[in-house]
């Protein structure tokens, strides 16, 4: 009888998980009453009021956005030519003195001004040079879309805490260079979002400022940290007509049970309590299969003029 009732009561975490279980209760507490929030927009109206309140959660959580846009100081350092396509290798200033390394991939045939695709790249020490984050850069500018595609802070280009004796980071890898860098941010009393949020929206206005670019025909497309990069610009900046983010964070309810999510970058402190996080907008393949499906919904948004 005994041995029946012990059987019958619920189980306890054990002590090493009381904490956690503890966190996700609240944390499951919380997405619950956001869900019944979102669920009760119906109208235009209530989405509207609904958008720019997430929007002003999302902008003070995270500290705030710079109020002034510094020169862009856009320098080209090369150009790779690949026939229907060339690559120009390029460093833009995001803030005084903070420089963003990018690759620009230009369509040489079809009729500019072309529309434009801004690429956040996913966690690879490689960034914007991985060959899969490639895959869809040229699927992309072989269906005739000018695509700008960078490395984030504490990846390819960028690594913060790059030793040149150890010839690798000091903190490891990019996560580690995210969570280092994030941490330091959060004592500050903002978030490392601020910084890489900003970067692609200064990515935006490089597309807007080329001359075979039609400013108001850009889209972002991003898979995995640049998915979560994805939901976030495509939240925070208006001028995006198209956004389509591949495996970025997982549904919130499998964040709070401890799925993998994209790392510090997509740590806004508050955004859950908050009920302040961005919906997904996208599927979960990538590659090929972004461009494919990326090709056939931006031509609905962003009409191509007819090649030549």
């Amino acid at each position: 009888m005994l041995l029946l009732c012990a059987r019958a009561l619920p189980q306890e975490p054990a002590p090493a998980g009381m904490l956690r279980s503890y966190l996700q209760g609240i944390a499951l507490q919380q997405l619950a009453s956001r869900k019944e929030r979102v669920s009760e927009t119906l109208t235009p109206e209530q989405f509207e009021k609904r958008k720019a309140e997430v929007r002003h959660l999302l902008l003070t959580l995270m500290g705030g956005l710079p109020e002034k846009r510094a020169d862009l100081k856009v320098q080209k350092m090369g150009t790779i030519g690949r026939g229907d396509y060339r690559i120009e290798k390029i460093i833009y200033q995001s803030l005084p003195n903070f420089y963003v390394t990018a690759n620009l991939y230009v369509p040489q045939s079809g009729k500019p001004p072309y529309p434009a695709v801004l690429q956040p790249t996913g966690h690879s020490l490689a960034a914007k040079a991985r060959a899969s984050y490639q895959t869809l850069s040229l699927g992309l500018v072989k269906n005739g879309f000018v695509v700008l595609t960078y490395d984030p802070l504490g990846q390819g280009e960028r690594r913060i805490y790059y030793d040149a004796g150890l010839g690798d980071s000091k903190v490891g890898g990019t996560t580690m260079e995210h969570d280092m860098a994030g941490i330091q941010s959060l004592l500050a009393g903002e978030s490392i979002a601020r910084y890489m949020i900003w970067d692609g929206m200064r990515g935006i206005d490089v597309l807007q400022s080329l001359l075979y670019v039609d400013p108001k025909r850009v889209g972002i497309s991003g898979c995995s940290g640049g998915g979560t990069l994805t939901a976030y610009l495509a939240a925070l900046d208006d001028r995006l007509q198209v956004a389509a983010p591949f495996l970025l964070y997982h549904r919130l309810g499998g964040s709070a049970l401890g799925h993998r999510a994209a790392g510090r970058r997509a740590a806004i402190p508050g955004s859950v309590q908050k009920r302040a996080e961005p919906r997904r907008l996208g599927g979960g393949v990538c590659s090929q299969t972004v461009s494919h499906m990326f090709h056939h919904w931006a031509n609905r948004h962003l009409p191509r003029n007819s090649a030549s």
